[in-house]
């Protein structure tokens, strides 16, 4: 949610989808813009009695987590193939128009960002196991 409680960015984890939608009351919403560039793969798991679908694991997954501020939506994007693959190097950054601003490579592979309310420091959060037993750790860059 932008700060200002006017508009929000609505970012999806089974494909690349990111909506913006604009508040206009408390109970109506307008679509700013509505960006993906390719659906989910899915498997057919119906059985005799019940249809069903599954998101296959040949998938690309989407965006992990997203940051807003009063300026711009961050969006980290994983695009990993494979089973538990919610790891991501690579955040875009877009206006909320839904502009791309640009795209930030970092040289660490991560589950989480943030990012300060001045657009400056951006925070990675990485997850590592050593010997069985989980660590976390921060990176912060600077964005501009």
């Amino acid at each position: 949610m932008k700060p200002d409680k006017k508009r929000f960015a609505y970012l999806a984890y089974e494909c690349d989808l990111l909506s913006i939608q604009k508040v206009v009351n408390d109970t109506c919403l307008e679509s700013v813009v509505h960006l993906n560039t390719y659906t989910p793969v899915f498997e057919n798991q119906s059985t005799n009695e019940v249809s069903s679908v599954n998101v296959s694991t040949d998938s690309p997954k989407g965006f992990l987590r997203g940051v807003a501020t009063e300026n711009y939506v961050y969006a980290l994007y994983s695009g990993q193939i494979g089973k538990n693959k919610a790891i991501a190097n690579e955040v875009y950054v877009f206006d909320w128009e839904g502009r791309a601003v640009k795209k930030v490579i970092l040289d660490r592979w991560g589950i989480c960002i943030s990012v300060d309310s001045n657009d400056e420091r951006l925070c990675l959060m990485t997850k590592e196991t050593d010997g069985g037993e989980e660590r976390y750790h921060y990176y912060c860059y600077q964005l501009n």
